[in-house]
């Protein structure tokens, strides 16, 4: 019990912020993708990789006052409130949950743009439902035109967070 919850006030705590719900999408699949002990079952969607229970779980965060949840620059941003940081703190002393964080791959992760990791998100689906590297490539190409031209950093940036392991 509280685990789900847990994991998120965690990565948001670690975090300190995170802008965009696409962004959050993005970065929980690809963490899930390194080893991260995310459980969130993800189907495509326009913008890519996307989990209705990861939403439903943001949302029951936010209405719970354990998740700020305000719009900036025209996209939510989600941090910790002061009862979030305080459950947080409550089940890692409490209940000894904890989530161990490569600091290094979350930053990382962070500071892409979200269109850049829907596209590395995307790439990365494709290859995890089976598709080769060439296919995943090519359907990868197809689904994103408008963000094509950075297709190929996006490959070398999904093989370079390969090479990391999530703890």
């Amino acid at each position: 019990m509280f685990e789900r919850e847990y994991r998120l006030l965690a990565l948001i705590g670690h975090a300190g912020k995170i802008n965009g719900c696409k962004k959050l999408q993005k970065v929980v699949h690809l963490l899930k993708n390194r080893g991260a002990p995310f459980h969130f079952n993800d189907r495509y969607h326009h913008y890519g990789p996307y989990s209705t229970a990861l939403q439903a779980e943001m949302d029951y965060l936010v209405e719970s006052n354990l998740v700020i949840e305000k719009m900036e620059q025209g996209a939510y941003t989600y941090i910790l409130s002061e009862d979030g940081e305080e459950l947080k703190n409550f089940l890692e002393q409490e209940r000894d949950l904890s989530l161990p964080m490569n600091e290094q791959l979350l930053s990382k992760l962070l500071a892409e743009s979200s269109p850049f990791l829907e596209l590395v998100s995307t790439y990365v689906f494709l290859l995890k439902i089976g598709h080769s590297h060439e296919e995943a490539f090519e359907k990868t190409s197809e689904l994103k035109p408008h963000l094509g031209s950075r297709l190929e950093e996006a490959v070398q940036f999904y093989e370079e967070l390969s090479a990391q392991q999530y703890d």
